[in-house]
């Protein structure tokens, strides 16, 4: 699939999507003041890369 393809999904079918392809689910919980179409670019990126998300955490905060 590449991002074009990728771009018009609903958000969950990309959170079904990311599950499928990394065996694991999507941290939504770090992205709770994201907006959606965020949320959904990173997802996009994550698949057509391959790679999983690896968000910067930053040290002591509350999430």
């Amino acid at each position: 699939m590449d991002a074009k393809d990728l771009q018009h999904r609903s958000l969950e079918d990309l959170l079904e999507l990311y599950l499928a392809r990394f065996d694991q689910q999507f941290p939504m919980m770090l992205c709770r003041t994201m907006e959606e179409e965020k949320i959904k670019e990173i997802i996009v990126d994550c698949i057509v890369r391959g790679r999983p998300w690896e968000p910067r955490l930053i040290k002591g905060a509350i999430y």
